[in-house]
């Protein structure tokens, strides 16, 4: 009798000994738990639902885990105005995210309080996310509140963003890049970062004092009712969190 089709799966999940050449599009060797047979992974044969992310801890996680998650994220901003203290020639003006929640100040903006048009957390990154919530970060990217004209353009390119996770860095890119490509967390180059409950998590967005000086003379000088900008920055993929 012939055999019955299936879609090959391995619920444990592979070992693998070197899981950023699997990122760089290599195959491994699976055994399916269901039949016995070896496949390749990744292959069209497998579905998508049946693939696996590997982090960096080199644990997999299968999709169909997270297949009835929906795909969310979280978002946290910060404020230039112009009358952000100078700092001296030189030094680099840091603006931490994520770091807060409503009903705190903005990071840039003292006098203000953080709305629900600031950030969307549920507490501040340092407490991590409550109990029973995890999160697959899959993508980041950023937004601004002012067009991209030069001032804002050159600012936004001299300008970095780094996230981190439980006190290890895991990404980093330009504000320039973060808004006009957001970057993916792609299995197969950089991999999703796994956030669990009660563990740290925080973005942090520097630039040099010259380029920031520049655009807050913009800020000063411009036509616009609104003078400030403000800047988002966005984590996003699968949130799971559980119900009692």
């Amino acid at each position: 009798m012939e055999k019955a089709k299936h879609v090959h799966a391995t619920l444990a999940g592979p070992t693998v000994p070197d899981q950023f050449a699997v990122a760089a599009g290599q195959q491994i060797t699976l055994v399916c738990d269901a039949c016995g047979e070896t496949y390749p992974w990744p292959s069209t044969e497998v579905a998508d639902l049946n693939k696996a992310f590997f982090l960096h801890d080199g644990t997999a996680l299968k999709l169909y885990d997270w297949a009835n998650a929906p795909s969310q994220g979280f978002y946290s901003a910060f404020i230039v105005t112009p009358d952000l203290p100078n700092v001296g020639d030189g030094a680099l003006i840091r603006w931490p995210v994520f770091t807060y929640a409503r009903g705190n100040t903005i990071p840039g903006d003292p006098s203000r309080t953080a709305t629900r048009a600031h950030t969307n957390v549920l507490r501040a990154g340092s407490s991590g996310l409550p109990k029973d919530w995890e999160m697959l970060v899959c993508k980041w990217r950023a937004t601004l509140s002012q067009p991209l004209v030069e001032p804002v353009q050159e600012w936004a390119a001299e300008t970095s963003v780094e996230f981190e996770y439980n006190g290890k860095r895991y990404g980093d890119a330009s504000l320039i890049d973060l808004v006009l490509q957001p970057q993916p967390q792609d299995p197969y180059k950089l991999m999703p970062v796994h956030i669990r409950e009660n563990l740290n998590y925080r973005a942090e967005v520097q630039s040099a004092e010259a380029p920031t000086r520049r655009l807050r003379d913009w800020l000063a000088s411009s036509s616009t009712p609104r003078k400030c900008l403000t800047a988002w920055i966005h984590i996003e993929g699968p949130i799971r969190r559980s119900v009692v």
